[in-house]
């Protein structure tokens, strides 16, 4: 199966109005035609990450001034390229 990341965190929101933003977001790293590569297009090795900001929906799930932010890899990458990563490593 594919390996998969999950972050979350609270934001300072300053300047961002909630109202004009999305509850969902992809944020790809090569386009849907991609870039040629054998391991291609949008499902791709290390190429999707989704972003949710669930403040959009509700704004009570983070204090006056944050916002909440869920990023998470969108597991279409094999668990080898991270099963040596140590925990709290850089």
């Amino acid at each position: 199966t594919g390996s998969f990341l999950h972050l979350h965190l609270a934001i300072r929101a300053d300047g961002l109005n909630l109202k004009e933003m999305e509850a969902h977001y992809t944020v790809m790293d090569r386009s849907l035609a991609g870039d040629g590569s054998e391991n291609d297009g949008p499902c791709g090795e290390l190429n999707m990450i989704a972003v949710s900001n669930p403040c959009v929906i509700d704004d009570t799930l983070a204090p006056d001034g944050f916002m909440v932010v869920h990023a998470y890899g969108a597991g279409n990458e094999p668990y080898e390229l991270w099963k040596d990563v140590k925990r709290g490593s850089a």
